[in-house]
């Protein structure tokens, strides 16, 4: 393989459906009521809407570098794992929306 190229994954700054879930039962009272958890199931899917488009945003920025997407995940973690050319991996880093990027 041309090794000008790599394949990373992307952590964005926007937090995960996940995570949003869980500080919302840990913030939650332990006799937690049915409308309790129907605002947490609300939260978390408001979440993943929001992921989504902070992924969309960045993929205009990825396509920017030459980079192709292979897939997105947003549940259990904010990240879009992508084959980009090597070189855009360290402008990509000082990008404000950037939590990590990892091979």
């Amino acid at each position: 393989p041309d090794s000008s190229w790599q394949s990373v994954v992307i952590e964005l700054q926007t937090p995960s459906a996940a995570e949003v879930y869980l500080s919302a039962v840990a913030s939650a009272q332990s006799g937690a009521s049915a409308a309790d958890a129907t605002q947490i199931a609300a939260l978390t899917a408001a979440q993943v809407a929001e992921v989504a488009s902070a992924q969309d945003a960045f993929a205009a920025t990825l396509a920017t570098h030459g980079a192709q997407e292979i897939y997105r995940v947003q549940r259990l973690y904010n990240g879009m794992a992508v084959r980009l050319p090597t070189s855009a991996i360290a402008a990509l880093r000082t990008d404000p929306r950037v939590r990590a990027i990892r091979p």
